[in-house]
């Protein structure tokens, strides 16, 4: 079972760094002010100036907290891990229903 939680661990840390990139590349090819070093500042600035729509930035967001969750806290045993499953399962359903949630303002 720990197994699957690194792996887990591993795929949340794999995307954020994606996403980071991502809007790093972003902000390098418009011409905006670039937000110094704040993730959660930088996928905000991007809404505002147009960049990317609500509904994307509530994406990025889901994937900024999970990403961090992931980087600072270690799985341990089944406990932990059905937490971060059903973290996981509720992102997916709030996804798929567009159902907005305090992720999408979450400054974790």
């Amino acid at each position: 079972m720990l197994d699957n939680v690194e792996a887990y661990r591993e795929i949340l840390i794999s995307a954020g760094a994606i996403e980071e990139r991502l809007i790093n590349e972003i902000e390098a090819t418009i011409s905006i002010k670039k937000e110094s070093g704040v993730l959660y500042q930088k996928i905000e600035n991007l809404q505002k100036e147009v960049i990317i729509p609500a509904e994307i930035a509530s994406y990025l967001h889901t994937i900024r907290i999970f990403a961090n969750k992931a980087r600072h806290t270690r799985y341990k045993g089944k406990k932990k891990f059905h937490s971060l499953h059903t973290e996981i399962t509720m992102a997916k359903l709030q996804t798929k229903f567009h159902i907005d949630t305090k992720y999408s303002n979450s400054k974790y």
